[in-house]
């Protein structure tokens, strides 16, 4: 098991894409964020990961889970988090200091795809399945070229 955890620490692929859409909010104050979170090492669709904004205390302002297929949507305040926080049971991602919707008439909506590192967990173990282990064989191919 050590040695799967740490070729997936080794081949790091979790990130996000942050992208304002033409999709038109009609409240001006508001901002409509969507997006899909997957596993990067798998890309398989995680059900029920935990997407929460923080606010300037430090404190959960808006919070949402996604679907079965991954797909989440929330609309939140514009202005300034100092965090968007991804967890679910085998993963996270944190993306720091956001400002959302600021950006002249953005259209009131951005896509956040967010794809998260697998971790082992003491209470939860997931092991590494075959595909995931296939993967990470072709990432780090691709990585040596």
């Amino acid at each position: 098991m050590e040695e799967e955890q740490s070729d997936v620490w080794f081949n790091n692929c979790a990130g996000y894409t942050l992208n304002y859409t033409n999709k038109v909010s009609e409240e001006r104050d508001s901002i409509t964020i969507y997006g899909i979170v997957k596993f990067c090492s798998s890309n398989k669709a995680i059900q029920g990961a935990e997407i929460s904004f923080y606010g300037n205390s430090d404190s959960v302002m808006f919070h949402t889970k996604t679907d079965a297929k991954g797909y989440y949507e929330i609309k939140v305040s514009r202005g300034y988090y100092c965090r968007i926080q991804a967890d679910s049971w085998g993963g996270g991602l944190t993306i720091p200091d956001v400002d959302l919707g600021v950006v002249g008439d953005a259209g009131g909506a951005m896509n956040i795809d967010i794809k998260l590192l697998r971790r082992y967990l003491l209470i939860n173990y997931f092991p590494l399945t075959r595909k995931d282990i296939r993967q990470i064989k072709k990432n780090r191919k691709k990585n040596k070229n």
